[in-house]
């Protein structure tokens, strides 16, 4: 090239200069952004010296599994999150939305490091060690997700998981799944086919698999890499030994573990990797047979996706952990995006019977006073009154206590309980709550979508999504009325004070003219008195002395 045969010829003559040197470091540099922006873009695979397979022998799904429509779940609808605070930041507020208005029957709750803590040192006292000595948040984070999926069960997602439908069918085919991230990310990375990802896990409470995942935590700790300690290769590896000890089971069976393909939960390549997979397939013929297959994939499919219309979540690849990116927004707090957030308490239950609570902000259990929530009786069994009163609680407790926490007795009185304490559903009344609903002046259109659909849960609408497009456009339309209302009266108002300004005008106008127009009133001065016959009108008592007759 020119520039290079410029540059050889002035080294050559001995004119090299700093500024020659800073120039091609320049142009290098300017080089290699430019084919990394390529890459980035769409991965830069066409120019590659790379065979073309048929489309089986690539990687990927072939056929789409099939769900049931009907049954009992297997696993409790809680979605579980984790953050630091309840502050979150505004990035994930999106991503948290859409798992609301697909799943508005759903409870949510969100694990911060405070109630992680409470929770570890309540049910799992000898993992606090283990929890405390981690240096780095997202290890805490991946240690935390085992143990409340173990010890209450659902499904934990990342925050910058989004929900592209409804995961419920998963629910009642499985007892517990884990998903594995992209065909090509372990097979270019380490040469290994299906690595398990712990983004999005579903499990029913005291799985032994979630059980395996919680207790091996302190034999890893000491790993350098997180990804080993607590992390995806942690997880393949504790999945791969519970599969070798359980080869025989199945779905049908409440200990069964399934590993999804990727196309369900993580269709997307992380963009980080693109510019590594560029160079792994730039040396194709060196590279072993799954990871040619992996880099004929990507020259087929392409690196930048679009998830297939099977896909029920999509990951964003956030990275928080090493993300060093400045929001410009502030942070939402998580009662604010989700009023019905519950958060595991820090406020025990003073007394022998002593256990931790969920509560939010707003709805707090208080002890001898009032009873708890349905959901809260259940996480606290020992909580339950075999007298439905609120005095005596005292000889309630006495009594319950004589219970065992299984057979006949104790069943009967959980019963009665659940009977006597579950909010009775007003049908009626909740229809009137969900067509009274307003769109508030500072709420968004998503945020008044989000509540309809939690308040169309207890109305039995045949067709929840036909009733609440048609509230919000009823909404709108009596907005828009009320609006041209004001305006209307707001025109009228100012039509008639205009009128009554103009006829006070008017008035003084007329006065004005009637009595520029009054006609001169002028004094006769030739008039007689008659009384005296002198003139009139009298100037003084002259007239009074001249004639002293009038007196």
């Amino acid at each position: 090239m020119a520039w290079k045969r410029l540059i050889m010829k002035t080294i050559a003559k001995g004119e090299s200069t700093p500024t020659i040197m800073a120039g091609i470091v320049l142009l290098v540099a300017l080089h290699w952004l430019i084919k990394f922006e390529q890459i980035k873009d769409n991965g830069a695979f066409q120019d590659l010296d790379i065979p073309i397979l048929q489309e089986h022998d690539l990687y990927g799904l072939k056929y789409p599994e099939k769900f049931p429509d009907q049954g009992p779940d297997k696993i409790p609808k809680i979605l579980h999150q984790t953050w630091k605070n309840k502050e979150i930041p505004s990035k994930f507020v999106k991503w948290i939305k859409t798992w609301l208005v697909n799943h508005p029957d759903w409870e949510y709750w969100l694990w911060t490091d405070e109630s992680a803590r409470n929770l570890i040192q309540e049910k799992y006292p000898h993992l606090l060690d283990t929890f405390n000595g981690y240096n780095e948040g997202i290890r805490r984070a991946d240690s935390l997700r085992y143990i409340i999926l173990h010890e209450f069960g659902g499904v934990y997602a990342d925050m910058d998981m989004e929900s592209l439908k409804p995961i419920d069918p998963w629910l009642k085919k499985y007892p517990c799944f884990v998903s594995q991230e992209p065909y090509e990310h372990p097979v270019l990375d380490s040469n290994f086919e299906h690595l398990a990802i712990n983004a999005l896990i579903g499990c029913r409470p005291k799985h032994p698999f979630m059980k395996n995942m919680m207790e091996n935590l302190p034999r890893f700790q000491h790993m350098w890499n997180v990804l080993d300690s607590t992390g995806p290769h942690y997880m393949t590896l504790i999945l791969n030994d519970y599969i070798q000890l359980h080869p025989d089971l199945q779905a049908s069976n409440e200990n069964f573990t399934y590993l999804a393909p990727p196309e369900f939960f993580f269709p997307t390549i992380d963009p980080a990797k693109y510019f590594w997979f560029r160079r792994q397939c730039g040396k194709f013929h060196k590279l072993s047979k799954i990871q040619q297959k992996a880099c004929m994939t990507l020259k087929v499919k392409g690196v930048k996706r679009k998830p297939p219309h099977w896909s029920f979540t999509k990951h964003h690849w956030e990275h928080t952990y090493i993300d060093l990116r400045l929001s410009l927004k502030g942070p939402v707090n998580i009662f604010k995006l989700v009023p019905q957030a519950k958060i595991y308490s820090n406020q025990r239950r003073t007394g022998k019977n002593s256990c931790f609570l969920i509560q939010n902000d707003v709805e707090i259990c208080k002890t001898n006073k009032k009873c708890c929530h349905l959901r809260q009786l259940k996480l606290c069994p020992k909580l339950l009154m075999l007298k439905l009163t609120f005095t005596n609680m005292e000889e309630v407790n006495d009594i319950f206590d004589t219970l065992q926490e299984t057979g006949e007795d104790y069943d009967t009185a959980l019963t009665k309980l659940t009977e006597y304490f579950a909010p009775k559903k007003n049908v009626e009344y909740e229809i009137y709550k969900f067509r009274q609903a307003k769109q508030e002046t500072d709420e968004t259109i998503d945020a008044f979508h989000t509540k309809l659909r939690q308040l169309s849960v207890n109305c039995e609408f045949t067709d929840d999504n036909r009733e609440v497009k048609s509230q919000i456009v009823q909404a709108r339309a009596l907005e828009l009325s009320e609006k041209q209302a004001n305006e209307i009266e707001h025109k009228d108002e100012k039509l008639e004070t205009n009128a009554l300004h103009k006829k006070r005008n008017v008035r003084r106008n007329q006065q004005r003219y009637l009595q520029d127009k009054r006609p001169e009133q002028r004094v006769n001065r030739n008039n007689k008195c008659r009384n005296c016959g002198g003139e009139f009108p009298h100037r003084g008592n002259v007239l009074l002395k001249e004639n002293p007759a009038i007196l």
